[in-house]
């Protein structure tokens, strides 16, 4: 929650997209995997669906906090780092 609340608080009507890079350095990415598109669902910002562009890219729409009715395109990147 906080990387979204950061993301849209910088962005403005102006803005197209935004993204959210996510770093994993546990083991079991797989798990991660499974566990973004839920914790995407449960935030009260976005609006309607989230589509996936691959295993570790989703996409979704939000609303901006300056104007609930203005929204854009979040990208949700995942990667594994656990070394």
């Amino acid at each position: 929650n906080e990387a979204i609340d950061q993301i849209l608080g910088y962005l403005t009507w102006r803005d197209a997209y935004g993204v959210v890079l996510i770093f994993s350095h546990n083991k079991g990415f797989s798990g991660v995997l499974e566990a973004v598109p839920t914790a995407i669902k449960e935030l009260a910002s976005r609006r309607g669906e989230i589509m996936s562009a691959d295993e570790h890219h989703w996409i979704a729409r939000h609303s901006l906090p300056s104007d609930e009715q203005q929204t854009v395109e979040i990208h949700y990147l995942a990667f594994n780092i656990y070394a």
